[in-house]
């Protein structure tokens, strides 16, 4: 039953992910991509805090953890946003698109060298198969294109991708020994130390009371879903399943952003688009599947 709960957590986050290339699209002209990060940083640290006074109550065990959770709020919170929203500014959208499926490979990588994951040979040919199905669904008619003035922009969705990455394999044995709530209040805590100084600056220069309702109806959504929501169901997932786990689940929003482009934009999807879904899904099942004791 938790290996479900493990799963159910996960798509739900990249739910949240594929729905929010619709809902958040058009934010960044209204609000700059660090401003967005602040207020993310901001609103978490008041939620999180709230539940863990007023229920988790939770006590850290040790000083390491201490250091753990701080290297963890860089990488996950801060370096995380901080590059991909910059890297995205300074690139084209394929790119970025098409960089970020790295992510997986690092947590494989990672995991293996730091010996905290095992690889097998199933999972490296569901990590390929789901890999290569994203990719070719992300591209469609485009190609990645690396060029001079994209280079600086690329390089940073790829360090995003690395530090997010090591994040997921480095909080894992802090999700192990505590609420996921407890997680997060620190996650967010050391995290807002680089987000707040950079972002604020940014929502000073926002133009608040002409601020379109859409915008605030995004910035809604981002704050409540793709921040309290996706970390939070990332916590609970850590908890029951590896970090290469839940890093081949990336790999599941491309082709719930098809999905949801079907039904809400009506747009169509031919049949090469469902063989590289059908890789996705078999590529994710391969890297989660475990065998049932005898």
């Amino acid at each position: 039953m938790k290996q479900y709960i493990a799963h159910l957590a996960l798509v739900a986050v990249a739910l949240i992910y594929a729905f929010n290339y619709f809902i958040a699209k058009d934010l960044f002209k209204e609000i700059s991509p660090l401003g967005v990060v602040a207020i993310r940083s901001m609103v978490a640290i008041i939620f999180f805090w709230l539940i863990q006074i007023f229920w988790i109550r939770e006590k850290i065990q040790s000083r390491k953890d201490y250091l753990r959770f701080f290297v963890c709020g860089m990488l996950g919170i801060a370096l995380n946003q901080i590059f991909f929203f910059s890297g995205l500014d300074r690139t084209v959208e394929v790119n970025a698109s098409v960089l970020m499926t790295t992510t997986p490979v690092f947590v494989f990588l990672l995991g293996f060298f730091m010996r905290v994951e095992k690889l097998s040979a199933l999972r490296i040919l569901g990590l390929g198969l789901a890999a290569t199905g994203a990719v070719l669904l992300i591209q469609g008619g485009e190609s990645l294109s690396i060029k001079p003035e994209t280079l600086v922009g690329d390089l940073m969705v790829i360090f995003n991708a690395s530090v997010y990455g090591l994040y997921l394999v480095l909080v894992r044995p802090l999700v192990q020994r505590y609420h996921p709530m407890t997680i997060m209040v620190w996650v967010f805590s050391f995290g807002a130390l680089l987000t707040l100084p950079v972002g604020i600056p940014s929502l000073l220069k926002v133009d608040w009371p002409n601020l379109t309702q859409p915008a605030v109806w995004a910035v809604v959504y981002v704050v409540l879903f793709t921040t309290i929501g996706a970390y939070s169901f990332n916590a609970i997932a850590l908890k029951r399943v590896p970090s290469t786990t839940a890093g081949i689940y990336i790999y599941l929003q491309p082709v719930l952003v098809s999905v949801l482009a079907f039904f809400l934009l009506e747009e169509g999807v031919s049949l090469k688009e469902l063989a590289f879904i059908a890789m996705v899904l078999l590529g994710v099942y391969l890297v989660s599947y475990k065998k049932s004791p005898n």
